[in-house]
Order: structure tokens, then C-alpha cells, then sequence
């Protein structure tokens, strides 16, 4: 599975610049039934996320599920929704893309671990 950060959607937050929102988008190899019209299935999930530049920290806010590629078309949601929080360990794939969003849009407050 690949996901994919969507760049438009990254933005640091006013009140606190170490934080930075975005969506990360997953196409989905096998669709979902998700959706209650039999013939409609998901075929994204688009990943609402918020990064902690200062501790590495990334929280998943929401997921959505879409009938078309790249989180676009028709929008379904799960009913309840947990937030899930770890902290990203170094040397992986997706803590190198943290330290890129990190340089690039959460400001002076990016801490390298090593």
C-alpha cells in the first residue's frame, strides 16, 4: 500500500508552527463496499493527519473513504472515528517524509533525533 501526502492540503497552524495538517491519500488495490448502493465501491482513502515537528508525534484525525482514485468523488465516512496517535521512529520511510514536510512547512521548530 502507498500513500501519498497531498500537497495541496498541507498547512501550518497559527497558533502553533510546529504543527502541520495534511492528507495523506491511499488508492486501494481491491475496492471497499462502503458505500450502500451495491454496485458503488471505495477506491481511496484519504487520511486526514497533523504532524508534531517538535516531537515527531502524528496523529490520524479521520479517514474518508472515496469511489474514485486520489481521495476524489463521492465521499463516505465511518460513523465513529478514533484518533490515533505514535511517535515516528527514524530511519523509515515515513519519518524521512516527516523531516521533509517538517523543513518545508513546520518553521525552526523541526527536531532531529539522531
Amino acid at each position: 500500500m502507498n500513500y501519498y501526502i497531498d500537497s495541496e492540503s498541507i498547512w501550518v497552524d497559527n497558533q502553533e508552527p510546529q504543527i502541520v495538517h495534511f492528507d495523506a491519500v491511499v488508492n486501494l488495490d481491491k475496492g471497499l463496499y462502503v458505500y450502500p448502493e451495491p454496485k458503488r465501491y471505495a477506491r481511496s482513502v484519504r487520511q486526514y493527519k497533523i504532524l508534531n515537528c517538535a516531537n515527531y508525534h502524528l496523529t490520524q484525525i479521520r479517514t474518508d473513504f472515496y469511489d474514485e482514485f486520489w481521495g476524489q468523488g463521492l465521499r463516505a465516512a465511518p460513523k465513529k472515528q478514533k484518533k490515533h496517535t505514535l511517535s515516528l521512529t527514524p530511519d523509515t520511510t515515513l519519518y524521512n517524509a516527516a523531516q521533509i514536510i517538517c523543513a518545508n512547512y513546520g518553521k525552526a521548530f523541526s527536531v532531529d533525533k539522531k
